[in-house]
């Protein structure tokens, strides 16, 4: 009796042992998954910067939806490569989401990754065909790498679903003044925006390419079209315009140099 009464004395202690070890393991791997230990940064971000995202999201291991907030946190800040790993986590979680493939596609352009860019926007679209931000993503990939044909053609498939939706129109206009079509460029401008904004939009293209009479030839449509609107950009601009045509750049106290178009392609 004693001999058995000492067995489960020992067993009992062995299951607490267990349970003790088990729990530890179970904290280290919850801190280390964070980077939550101790007081350096982790992959060049702040500890403080992990603390409160974590807090925010709640974070649940296998909850597809905070992992998907965290990669989008990481692509917010500028650290693509933790961003993909979040994703990764997040197709784990749940294969089927189209947005995760779509966010992975950015993160890989971020990253100059063309080809991996590519395959992530068509498993995307392979997932849901209709998702018209994917094909303007895809477009965006394809004009980054001088793919014009290639972009033109995935913006027009984002228009077919979003007919009026100013951000596909601004991109594939983009694409076609790249090849030197500038009357449809400004058509698609027309229909992305004001009239005035079309004229300053492709005025900024024509100056770019250095055309600086068809640049300030639009400067002015816009001008007469709506006064008020722009008036800073827009006399700038002209002046910088006016400057190159003369070469009378050094007493033009207006000059400044073309700035980027504030319609360059975007990414969701």
């Amino acid at each position: 009796m004693s001999a058995k009464k000492d067995l489960i004395i020992h067993l009992a202690i062995f299951i607490f042992f267990l349970i003790s070890v088990f729990t530890s393991c179970s904290t280290v791997f919850h801190q280390r998954n964070w980077g939550l230990t101790g007081e350096a940064d982790v992959d060049g971000i702040p500890q403080k910067d992990y603390m409160q995202f974590a807090t925010s999201l709640r974070f649940r291991t296998q909850d597809p939806e905070s992992l998907y907030q965290q990669a989008r946190h990481f692509q917010s800040i500028n650290k693509h490569q933790l961003a993909l790993s979040a994703l990764e986590d997040t197709i784990l979680a749940d294969p089927k989401s189209a947005r995760a493939y779509n966010a992975m596609g950015v993160s890989y352009d971020c990253l100059q990754d063309f080809a991996r860019a590519v395959l992530a926007y068509k498993r995307a679209l392979a997932l849901d065909p209709d998702f018209a931000d994917v094909y303007n993503n895809l477009g965006y990939s394809y004009f980054l790498q001088g793919k014009i044909d290639a972009a033109m053609d995935a913006f027009n498939e984002a228009i077919v679903r979003q007919p009026r939706n100013s951000k596909y129109r601004n991109n594939l206009a983009l694409a076609y003044a790249k090849k030197g079509d500038y009357d449809k460029a400004f058509g698609e401008f027309s229909v992305a925006g004001p009239e005035a904004q079309a004229h300053y939009n492709i005025a900024q293209i024509y100056y770019q390419n250095g055309k600086f009479e068809n640049a300030r030839h639009h400067l002015d449509q816009a001008t007469t079209i709506a006064p008020d609107r722009q008036l800073t950009k827009t006399g700038l601009l002209a002046a910088a315009a006016l400057a190159e045509i003369t070469g009378d750049r050094e007493d033009s106290p207006s000059y400044l140099p073309a700035h980027q178009p504030p319609f360059l392609i975007e990414k969701d």
